[in-house]
């Protein structure tokens, strides 16, 4: 509702975007630890090992660059795949949701392949995949170079869901170190 209000005051004062994709509303979603606060229970103050704050799961439509969901969790050690059902409802048919590989779930890409929704997500180092063709020849980018590779992801060693996996060799590594990494889509290789 926010969300919607503050979209409407945005585009009258001529602050609209350009689209990320003109047939796709694109969602990108992520979660982040809230921050601790300086108003922490007496008995806490001037501990370094006080209370690990929540969780918040935070869907952004990057068209509007707003928040237009959140799914918080006051259990600050639960994990970002704990919290996935409630997104399910917020998926709609022809949208494009991009996320990490925090949710990277078998099931989460299956269930919104299902709603008619597309997915780039970041593949978890579980995630088993078996082959289904070749790698094409690497493309150079700006990064670094990529290919792709057409790859069932597989649960208990039986094939679930056919996706697009596309290798990313970075020339610089991320913040973790990583220099490669690895996409999996269901976005038509042409689009």
């Amino acid at each position: 509702h926010v969300a919607d209000r503050c979209h409407e005051r945005i585009g009258r004062l001529g602050g609209e975007r350009n689209p990320v994709r003109l047939d796709r509303a694109v969602r990108i979603l992520d979660g982040n630890h809230l921050w601790a606060t300086p108003k922490r229970l007496r008995v806490t103050r001037g501990r370094t090992a006080g209370p690990l704050p929540g969780l918040v799961l935070a869907v952004l439509d990057p068209d509007r660059m707003l928040i237009t969901d959140i799914i918080p969790c006051e259990d600050g050690h639960t994990q970002e795949r704990a919290l996935l059902d409630p997104v399910m409802p917020l998926v709609q048919p022809a949208q494009v949701w991009v996320g990490d590989r925090n949710v990277c779930t078998a099931e989460f890409r299956s269930r919104i392949d299902q709603r008619g929704a597309s997915f780039v997500i970041r593949r978890h180092g579980n995630t088993t995949l078996e082959g289904d063709g070749e790698w094409t020849a690497e493309v150079r980018t700006d990064t670094g170079r990529a290919s792709e590779r057409p790859m069932w992801v597989c649960v208990g060693g039986e094939p679930v869901l056919q996706v697009r996996c596309v290798r990313v060799r970075l020339d610089q590594p991320t913040e973790d170190g990583d220099r490669e990494l690895e996409i999996l889509t269901n976005v038509p290789g042409d689009q």
